[in-house]
């Protein structure tokens, strides 16, 4: 992972050069090196980048494009004190944005997100220091749960034990903390060495990790060989399994995403070392039951004659059996870029070979079943730029969209270019004392029910509520001590309190009890007295 240094700066002029028939363009400003890292398409059909560009320092930055590839606007990130890496982005129902990656402070790196609204504003953010202060870390991906909280994929390096841990992190749309949960630990795998994920997706309501780890072999636990890793996780947030994949006994590298092809089958991309700088990419197929199906490898002469290494990151699907992915192949000190079409076997159906590479790549299938493609190129000296281009599953170039369309329609006011200061957002918060996801779901699993005045003498009770917005189908009905029912009337999700007329009760002792979908989750005992 590369360190990206945040400081306070004018926002960047940015040149959008002549644009040709092809969908192809370039951003960048003279003397300034820009790389991508992620980019989505958003709900207005508009295309959201964030990036890196680097003036004294490094610096996050969001790019808005529309259809044609021309600059709504940016944003730059910037902070008084610290420095910053983004990694992913994610869109909310809403149109607002999630994004994490890692914050720099006093020689350690932690997770961070941060969430802007629909109008490019900053909402909140926040980053995790781990259990120890001696913890690096970074957050490397974000997904959503089904009642819309955020997932937070992070990795955690101790300095202090020597060893790394992947965690999840759950907080709702506000910012507030729920529940972490440690998978592949140590003390449950114990020939497995320093884990990271890299890649979180949901699949069927529930989850799934790819990274990688070294891992030992049965017979010689003293001798680890760094592996792909996958982790199946179920609704509950609890693993399922754990996979270091083994295919062959003999897979040296790692998996940098992974994605659903079927209801039970997933797919895991990587690389796998070869010999002295040689690499190859893998595909690996696993079952949701954490079974190991079948791999296939991409050999570099199935592309070019004359490279040394291939690594594709992302996977599109064109269809049940062929794929589309970039790929950053070459030969050590000359790198390149290009597209793969290949099959489930690793054959290599087409192939194209663009030019120098200086960078991850980002891109996104698009809503009419193009894909879209960042990465930094050379473009005179030593200055990067980053080029954009889009192509077809047969990896021509297409032409610019020319649909009207009305870009970020949920912001009420047109959105200006400018910087997102986080210097009195970016709040600490130490995941040390969090529950579990286990813990946290059975408190919100009830709803307490405080009542007062306790006697009521006046004629009005108040009944107050908590965990209202965990439930639905909420009743509140009061029962005398004879059991019989006297009182109801619906509570609605959120709702904290009400007001209860008992004026015309009998003296005596009753009970409130509010019910979700038909069953008794809080209640109160209170006394009226007249």
């Amino acid at each position: 992972m590369n360190r990206i240094i945040c400081s306070l700066l004018i926002i960047i002029p940015l040149v959008l050069f002549a644009q040709p028939a092809k969908w192809e363009i370039t951003i960048g400003e003279p003397n300034k090196n820009e790389r991508p890292s992620d980019i989505i398409e958003m709900y207005d059909k508009g295309y959201l980048m964030s990036a890196a560009v680097e003036q004294i320092n490094n610096n996050g930055w969001h790019i808005k494009l529309d259809v044609k590839g021309g600059i709504l606007y940016d944003k730059v990130m910037t902070h008084d004190h610290t420095n910053m890496n983004i990694l992913s982005l994610k869109e909310g129902n809403g149109g607002e944005v999630i994004t994490c990656g890692a914050v720099f402070y006093d020689d350690n790196t932690w997770p961070f997100v941060n969430k802007f609204d629909s109008c490019g504003e900053r909402l909140w953010c926040k980053h995790f220091p781990g259990e120890s202060m001696e913890s690096n870390g970074f957050a490397c991906d974000i997904e959503f749960t089904t009642n819309n909280d955020i997932l937070i994929l992070t990795s955690y390096y101790s300095w202090e034990l020597t060893s790394s841990m992947i965690y999840m992190i759950c907080i709702d749309q506000d910012g507030n903390e729920l529940w972490k949960r440690p998978y592949s630990s140590k003390e449950q795998y114990p020939l497995m060495e320093d884990p990271y994920g890299w890649d979180l997706i949901s699949h069927n309501d529930e989850y799934y990790i790819a990274g990688e780890c070294y891992y030992a072999y049965p017979e010689d636990p003293n001798h680890v060989f760094l592996r792909p890793l996958f982790v199946g996780i179920n609704s509950h947030f609890e693993e399922k399994w754990v996979m270091p994949f083994m295919a062959l006994d003999s897979i040296f590298g790692e998996a940098l995403s992974i994605y659903p092809i079927s209801d039970s089958l997933l797919v895991g991309v990587g690389y796998r070392f070869l010999e002295g700088f040689n690499k190859n990419s893998i595909i690996m197929f696993i079952n949701t039951q954490g079974d190991e199906v079948d791999m296939a490898q991409i050999d570099n002469s199935s592309i070019l004659p004359t490279i040394d290494f291939n690594i594709i990151e992302q996977l599109y699907q064109i269809n049940d059996s062929t794929f589309l992915s970039p790929v950053y192949m070459g030969i050590e000190g000359e790198e390149r870029y290009g597209e793969i079409v290949y099959n489930i076997t690793g054959d290599v159906l087409n192939a194209s070979n663009r030019g120098i590479y200086k960078s991850r790549f980002a891109s996104t299938k698009t809503c009419d079943n193009e894909f879209l493609i960042s990465l930094s190129v050379i473009v005179g000296g030593n200055n990067r730029d980053i080029l954009l281009y889009k192509i077809d599953e047969n990896l021509d170039p297409v032409p610019f969209d020319t649909t009207q369309q009305v870009y970020d329609s949920l912001c009420p006011h047109t959105i200006q270019s400018g910087e997102m200061d986080l210097t009195n957002c970016l709040v600490i918060t130490s995941i040390e004392d969090w529950p579990t996801p286990d813990e946290y779901y059975e408190s919100i699993r009830w709803i307490p029910v405080k009542a007062y005045p306790n006697p009521v003498t006046e004629g009005k009770l108040t009944l107050e509520f908590e965990n209202t917005e965990h439930h639905q189908h909420m009743e509140l009905r009061c029962y005398d001590d004879f059991g019989r029912q006297i009182h109801s009337q619906l509570i609605y999700k959120g709702q904290q309190d009400t007001d209860v007329d008992v004026s015309g009760w009998s003296p005596g002792i009753y009970v409130a009890v509010v019910f979700s979908n038909g069953e008794a989750r809080g209640k109160a005992k209170f006394v009226v007295s007249h």
